[in-house]
C-alpha cells in the first residue's frame, strides 16, 4: 500500500481510497475558546494537526501566509508546518486534534509512518454534527477514566468518516475559491490598471459584495492591497538595481512618478529618495537578532535571517524590504547554505556575532568584510555603539538610547506605583526543563531597566539558571511570567505541569497573576527587541 493517496481513486469529493486505508492515532487534543483579539503565536508541529471550528471565524497562518478558519472548512495541517492563529470580531472556538497516521509496509507484518497528502483545507457543509463530534471527542480524551481514550479515538474515526460523507464539491464559481484567484491575479498582474469591478466579474459576484469580502477575508481593501503589492516591488527594485525612479514607477503600475512617491512615502513613511538613500550599503546581517540593531539606527539590512515563527516581528513587518532572506530555521543544519547565499550576494559589509566556530568563520569571511559583534563581552548598548560607529551613525544611536531611556525612565516609575513590593518570576519552559530568567533580554530589561522585584535572587550573571518545580512553592512569587516554547513535548509538559496540584496552590496561581509572555520579542537581545517589550510590559500591567 502507498502512502500517497494520490495514487488511488477519488471515493469521495476531494479525497481519496488512502484515507479509509490509513490508521489514525491521536496524540494531542486541545479545545480553544477565544475572544476578540486573541491570537496564538506560531508554533512548530511535529504530527499531524486537525482543526475544526465549532463557532466564530478567524484565521490560520501557516508559513507566512494567511487562510480562513470558519465553520464550512476544516484544515489538516502537517508535521513539520510553522502554524499560528488569530480571531476575528466576535471570538473563535475550535477542536485542535494531533494525530500521526500510520500505513500497512506491505509484509503484512508491520505499519510505517505516513503523511496526509490530501487537500489540506476540506469545505465541508456547516453541521452542528461536527461540533458534536468534536466535543465528544474531546471529553473522551480528557477523561479520568483511560479506556474512554478508545472513544476518543472511536470518535475520531467518525469525524473523518463526516468530513469524508459531507464534503462539498466546490465548482469554479464557489465564491471564496473565486476570491483567492483574484487575489493570485494581482500579485501578478500588479502593474497593469487593475479595477474592483474587472475582479468583481473574474470572481461573478456583484463589486460591492466583492469588495466587502476581500476586506473580511484579507484585512484590507482592494485598493490598499494592490497599493501594498506595488510598493513591495518597489522596494525590492530599489534595492536589487541603480534604476531610476521615474522607471521604478512605471514598472510597478504608476504613470506619474510625483503620484507614486506621495503613495509610497504614504505607505512607508519616508520618500523614495530617502529610502533609496539608506539602501546603498548592502549591510547583511548572520543572526537575526542583529536586523533590531540596525532598525534602531534607520538601516534595513540588506540580507538577514528571516522565518514566520523564528523571526515572527521582522518577517511580518520587514520582508519585503529585505532582498535576501538567509535560513533562520535550522541554523545548525543551514549555516553553509546561508554563507553562500551571502557569497553569491556579495554584500559591502556581514554583521555577525564572536560565537562561531573557526570553520565556520573561515568560510564566512570569504563571503565578504566581517564586523564580528562581541556576545558575552558586551551588552546590548555596547553592542549598538559599535554597530553605529563603524557605519558612522553614533549621532543616531545616542538619539535612540536617549528617547529609550526617557521611556525607561516614566515606565519605571508609572510600575512603582501600580506594583508596589509585589514580586516578579520569570521561568521558560522546555522540553521537560523549567529555567528561571532563560534570557539576558528578561532579566536586563524587567529587573535591571524597569527595577521589577525578582522573586529569587537575582544578578545580571544568573540567567537561564534550572530550577525544579518543588522550588516554584517556594519562591512563591506574586506574579510568574512563563515563556513556553512553542513546539510539542513543551506544550504537554507546560499542560502536565497547569495540571500538578504544586502548581494550582501557589500563590500567583490563585490569584490569576500568571501570564504567557511570547518568545518574540522576550528572548531577543537587541535595541529594538528591548523596544518591544517594554510595550508588552506595559500591556500586561498597564493596561487594564
Amino acid at each position: 500500500m502507498s502512502d500517497s493517496v494520490t495514487d488511488n481513486a477519488k471515493i469521495r469529493p476531494g479525497l481519496s481510497a488512502a484515507v479509509a486505508d490509513a490508521s489514525y492515532k491521536i496524540r494531542q487534543v486541545e479545545t480553544i475558546k477565544a475572544g476578540d483579539g486573541w491570537e496564538m503565536d506560531y508554533r512548530l508541529i511535529d504530527q499531524h494537526v486537525l482543526i475544526v471550528v465549532t463557532a466564530g471565524e478567524g484565521a490560520l497562518k501557516r508559513d507566512g501566509s494567511l487562510s480562513r478558519l470558519e465553520a464550512e472548512n476544516i484544515h489538516v495541517c502537517l508535521p513539520g508546518e510553522v502554524i499560528g492563529m488569530k480571531t476575528e470580531a466576535g471570538g473563535l472556538e475550535l477542536t485542535w486534534v494531533g494525530f500521526d497516521l500510520f500505513y500497512e509496509d506491505g509484509t503484512g507484518e508491520g505499519c510505517r509512518k505516513g503523511t496526509w497528502n490530501e487537500p489540506q483545507v476540506l469545505p465541508v457543509h456547516s453541521l452542528s454534527h461536527f461540533s458534536v463530534l468534536s466535543e465528544a471527542l474531546s471529553t473522551y480524551w480528557h477523561s479520568a477514566d483511560p479506556f474512554d481514550r478508545l472513544r476518543a479515538q472511536a470518535a475520531f474515526l467518525e469525524l473523518i468518516h463526516s468530513i469524508s460523507a459531507h464534503m462539498r464539491d466546490e465548482s469554479p464559481l464557489d465564491a471564496r475559491s473565486a476570491l483567492e484567484r483574484t487575489r493570485h491575479y494581482i500579485e501578478n498582474h500588479y502593474q497593469t490598471n487593475i479595477t474592483i469591478d474587472e475582479l468583481a466579474r473574474m470572481a461573478e459576484v456583484s463589486p460591492k459584495y466583492y469588495g466587502d469580502l476581500f476586506k473580511k477575508t484579507y484585512g484590507l481593501s482592494v485598493i490598499d492591497y494592490l497599493t501594498e503589492q506595488r510598493v513591495n516591488r518597489a522596494k525590492q527594485l530599489m534595492a536589487l538595481s541603480q534604476s531610476r525612479l521615474k522607471d521604478i514607477a512605471h514598472v510597478v503600475g504608476y504613470q506619474d512618478e510625483f503620484y507614486f512617491s506621495r503613495k509610497f512615502k504614504q505607505e512607508v513613511g519616508v520618500s523614495p529618495t530617502v529610502y533609496m538613500k539608506n539602501r546603498r550599503k548592502k549591510i547583511a546581517v548572520h543572526h537575526s537578532h542583529l536586523i533590531g540593531q540596525l532598525l534602531a539606527i534607520h538601516h534595513l539590512p540588506y540580507a538577514a535571517p528571516l522565518h514566520p515563527k523564528w523571526t515572527g516581528h521582522y518577517y511580518e513587518n520587514y520582508r519585503s524590504d529585505i532582498p535576501v532572506h538567509l535560513s533562520a530555521y535550522r541554523y545548525s543544519e543551514d549555516w553553509e547554505h546561508n554563507i553562500e547565499k551571502l557569497r553569491e550576494t556579495k554584500p559591502d559589509l556581514i554583521l555577525s556575532m564572536d560565537t562561531l566556530n573557526p570553520g565556520e568563520k573561515e568560510r564566512l569571511e570569504q563571503a565578504g568584510k566581517v564586523l564580528y559583534i562581541p556576545d558575552r563581552r558586551a551588552d546590548w548598548r555596547e553592542q549598538l555603539l559599535l554597530i553605529a560607529a563603524h557605519l558612522d551613525r553614533s549621532d543616531e544611536a545616542e538619539t535612540w538610547l536617549g528617547k529609550y531611556d526617557r521611556r525607561v525612565e516614566s515606565l519605571r516609575g508609572r510600575l512603582r506605583k501600580r506594583m508596589g513590593e509585589e514580586t516578579f518570576l520569570l521561568i521558560s519552559l522546555h522540553k521537560q526543563e523549567i529555567r528561571v530568567c532563560g534570557t539576558r533580554s528578561m532579566g536586563d530589561v524587567f529587573f535591571h531597566e524597569l527595577g521589577m522585584k525578582p522573586a529569587f535572587d537575582y544578578s545580571r550573571d544568573q540567567i537561564n539558571v534550572p530550577i525544579l518545580p518543588e522550588q516554584l512553592a517556594e519562591l512563591d512569587a506574586d506574579h510568574i511570567l512563563v515563556n513556553v516554547c512553542q513546539e510539542t513535548e513543551t506544550l504537554r509538559r507546560w499542560q502536565d505541569l497547569q495540571a500538578t496540584a504544586l502548581w494550582r496552590d501557589l500563590h500567583a496561581v490563585r490569584q490569576n497573576r500568571v501570564y504567557e509572555i511570547p518568545s518574540d520579542p522576550w528572548r531577543e537581545y537587541s535595541a529594538s527587541g528591548h523596544e518591544r517589550i517594554l510595550g508588552e510590559v506595559e500591556k500586561l500591567f498597564l493596561r487594564k
